[in-house]
């Protein structure tokens, strides 16, 4: 059983995560676009998707691997442009395509939901602020030798917030009005969408110089 000091950091950990969480980028955009394409089904599968790759993140900081290729620099470099590269690409051909979904309200866009949630993974496994700000949050409140009951409780919560938090997003924006409000105006909302992920792509990627 976790002692006073522990459930302090836990709960210090938790309100820092909660709080990248609702900043928007690239991921919360794909699940909010995934559900008011391909509807409600999708939505949660992209969420998923992003919820195990932010599980995986969390594991990374809390056992220290996240720490170790922190210190490698020539991997952190190769991380940071692979995964900004990614995110231009997938911002590009949101912003290229003349593809825009114009379905009665009730239809979706075709999507399956293997490949939304491959998406929902993808996107957010190639953003390397995502692992920036797990380093971030555990280098200021993770003590340098975590117990292991600690280290599980962690990653445990950090899942479950991911996962609702995404699941929340993806409920709400495939409401039938926000569906018609995109309908209306999908091949600018697509190119705004399209506009953000590519260019915290090229932020990235910058960065990595």
């Amino acid at each position: 059983m976790m002692n006073q000091a522990q459930i302090a950091i836990l709960a210090a950990i938790t309100a820092s995560v909660f709080a990248a969480l609702v900043v928007p980028g690239p991921s919360s955009i794909t699940v909010m676009r995934a559900s008011l394409t391909a509807g409600a089904r999708c939505g949660l599968a992209t969420a998923t998707g992003v919820a195990l790759s932010n599980s995986f993140y969390a594991t990374a900081a809390a056992f220290g691997l996240a720490m170790v290729i922190r210190e490698a620099a020539p991997l952190m470099i190769a991380i940071k442009l692979l995964g900004g590269a990614y995110l231009i690409y997938l911002g590009l051909r949101l912003i290229l395509s003349e593809k825009h979904t114009d379905l009665p309200i009730g239809r979706q866009k075709p999507m399956s939901l293997r490949y939304a949630f491959r998406r929902g993974l993808l996107t957010d496994l190639s953003n390397p602020k995502t692992m920036m700000a797990f380093l971030g949050i555990f280098a200021i409140a993770f003590p340098t030798h975590p117990t292991h009951e600690l280290s599980v409780a962690v990653v445990a919560v950090i899942a479950c917030l991911s996962l609702s938090w995404h699941c929340l997003l993806a409920g709400l924006f495939a409401r039938p009005t926000l569906r018609r409000a995109y309908q209306g105006f999908s091949r600018w909302i697509d190119r705004l969408a399209g506009g953000l992920i590519s260019a915290f792509g090229a932020a990235i990627a910058a960065t990595s110089a």
